[in-house]
This record gives structure tokens, C-alpha cells and sequence, in this order.
């Protein structure tokens, strides 16, 4: 069970899973608890902290649905990033469209760089600016394979690992939103009609339906300033890596 633990644990898996799972089931754990008779707002955190996920013997049953929560969410959520970089009137995933000339966001120079770079390095030409005028599919195809053997050469520098994280995050509590709002209608529809006491629990359920609901509204411009941030990062560091073997 401990080996289990260490395996499934690392800092992705803690902050870009196992996170938005908590944040995302906690409508459900502030429903359990006023279901439960208790209607002080104090007890709140103590009763959510006193859940346990990882026991002293191994794995609890805590642990082993959160794992499986967060396993769903992330599904859930990779919906959402495939139709944003990869449906048929996406540009592709950011480390491929930062690279194109047609985009502007990097200088042709330090595109020009990365391509000489990812040749010396890999043995794999990609297109040049006229070439990929010519044939756009192509360059993008290129350079979503290029961008395979940078991260398998970076690895989990820490930046990149860092943004990584960050992406992963957000991506992941976007799928839980979908998951945590209908579970704060239901509640608040409850506690309308059958818990006492029930402001603290409406005011609680609706503060965080409105928390997701942000979140879910603004997925796509999320998605991509994370997508972008880490695809940057992972540029700079190969770019990086590569100017020291040359010197």
C-alpha cells in the first residue's frame, strides 16, 4: 500500500489531481455535513479535516474514491481541452502554434533558433517560413512532433514541471466544475426544503456554485494562458539547454 502511495503521489498528482478533486467535492462534503444535524458553521472545517485520505496503515476508503473522483474529472476535463486545441477549427496544442510563422506571439528569430535546434538535437528538420506558407498541415504536424521529443529532452525541469502543474490544475477543476454545480443546486434545493437553519448552508453552497461557475465560464481563456505559459517555459528551458551544449 505504501509503495502504491509513493508511486501515485509525486507533486503533479497531489497539486493537479488530487486539488481540484477536494476543492470539487467540497459541496458535497458541506451537504454531508448539514445532513448530518450539524447547523454550526465552526464545525465545518474540523468535520472536513477530519476526513481522512491516506490512514496510518495505507489507503483509505477516502483516498481510494477521491483517486477514482479524480481520475473522472480528469476525463471530463481533457473533453474540454481537445475541443479548444485540437477540434477542427483549433490551431493545435500551444507548443505547436507558438512555433508557426503565422503566429505572433515569438519572433521568426527565436523560431528559427528552436528549428535549428530541434535539428542538431533530434536529426528532425521542420519547415521554414516559405515552406510552411506552402503547406501549413505539414509545419503544424512537424512541429506537434517535435514538441514530443523537446519534452522527453527537458523532462520535469522545474519550471516547465511548475507549469505543468499549473496547467493541469486548472484543466482538472474545470472538468470537477460540471460536477460540484449540479451538486450545489441539489443541496441548496435541500436545504430550502429540509434542513433547518439552512441560511449558512444556502449562502455556503451558493458562494461556491458561484466560485465554479467562474471557472466554467472562463475554461477557454484559462485553458489557453496555462496551455501557452508552460508551452513558453518549455521552450525557453530546451532553448536554454541546448545554447550550454553548443558553447
Amino acid at each position: 500500500m505504501q509503495e502504491f502511495i509513493k508511486k501515485h503521489c509525486n507533486t503533479y498528482v497531489i497539486f493537479a489531481r488530487f486539488f481540484p478533486a477536494l476543492f470539487t467535492a467540497l459541496p458535497f462534503f458541506v451537504l454531508w455535513y448539514f445532513l448530518s444535524g450539524n447547523v454550526q458553521l465552526e464545525g465545518l472545517v474540523s468535520f472536513i479535516l477530519s476526513i481522512k485520505i491516506i490512514g496510518i496503515e495505507g489507503l483509505t476508503l477516502s483516498f481510494v474514491l477521491l483517486y477514482i473522483y479524480s481520475l473522472i474529472i480528469r476525463e471530463i476535463s481533457k473533453f474540454f481541452q481537445r475541443q479548444y486545441f485540437t477540434g477542427d477549427k483549433a490551431n493545435g496544442f500551444p507548443t505547436t502554434y507558438l512555433m508557426t510563422f503565422a503566429d505572433n506571439s515569438l519572433s521568426d528569430s527565436y523560431k528559427e533558433k528552436y528549428r535549428k535546434f530541434v535539428s542538431e538535437r533530434f536529426g528532425f528538420d521542420l519547415l521554414n517560413k516559405e515552406e510552411e506558407i506552402a503547406d501549413p498541415s505539414d509545419a503544424k504536424k512537424r512541429l506537434h512532433e517535435a514538441a514530443g521529443f523537446v519534452r522527453l529532452d527537458v523532462k520535469n525541469g522545474y519550471l516547465v514541471l511548475k507549469h505543468n502543474v499549473w496547467f493541469g490544475l486548472f484543466r482538472n477543476l474545470i472538468g470537477g466544475t460540471l460536477v460540484a454545480m449540479p451538486v450545489c443546486i441539489i443541496g441548496i434545493f435541500i436545504g430550502w426544503h429540509s434542513v433547518e437553519d439552512n441560511k449558512v448552508l444556502i449562502l455556503i453552497l451558493g458562494f461556491l456554485f458561484f466560485l465554479n461557475l467562474i471557472v466554467f465560464l472562463f475554461r477557454k481563456p484559462i485553458l489557453k494562458h496555462n496551455g501557452e505559459a508552460y508551452a513558453k517555459q518549455l521552450f525557453s528551458e530546451f532553448m536554454n539547454t541546448n545554447t550550454e551544449h553548443n558553447d
